[in-house]
């Protein structure tokens, strides 16, 4: 790793341990563990990450219990709320109870690669992104297809 990342790396995960995202939790796991109602390590990092680098335009692939894009949200500065596009895609629709408080994230129910998806996320962006973070399927090529959909379309 280079000593660029390095820092930010760390940089990101102190930062996002300043935060509270008590409210952020995995749930019910898919490896027939129990429902998960704490914070992973992982959220302060992309909290961190998104606080550190200043990201606005945020889009996430795979919402499951929406842990990851809430703890993302929460690492924007309060002064850019107003400004910040943040999204996510799932072809579950879990947690809706869990999502009522964070009326700033907009979530898309459906397969992110259905074409009306795409368009419907494009349109809602219209800009480029800052950051695509996929947690859906974990193959390549699935991931490389959501790449190419997103990556290309709000570059």
């Amino acid at each position: 790793m280079n000593n660029r990342l390095k820092e930010i790396s760390i940089k990101s995960l102190k930062e996002g341990k300043k935060l509270d995202l008590n409210d952020c939790y995995y749930g019910e796991s898919h490896w027939n563990g129990p429902f998960e109602s704490k914070p992973f390590t992982y959220y302060y990092f992309l909290a961190g990450f998104v606080k550190t680098l200043k990201l606005k335009r945020i889009l996430e692939i795979g919402t499951h219990y929406g842990g990851s894009i809430k703890s993302m949200s929460k690492g924007i500065d309060p002064k850019d709320r107003k400004k910040n596009r943040i999204a996510t895609i799932d072809i579950t629709y879990l947690n809706e109870e869990g999502f009522k408080d964070y009326k700033q994230i907009k979530r898309f129910h459906g397969d992110s690669q259905d074409l009306k998806i795409i368009k419907e996320v494009t349109k809602y962006f219209q800009k480029p992104i800052d950051l695509l973070y996929i947690d859906s399927q974990h193959d390549y090529e699935n991931t490389k297809k959501d790449i190419i959909s997103y990556g290309g379309s709000l570059h």
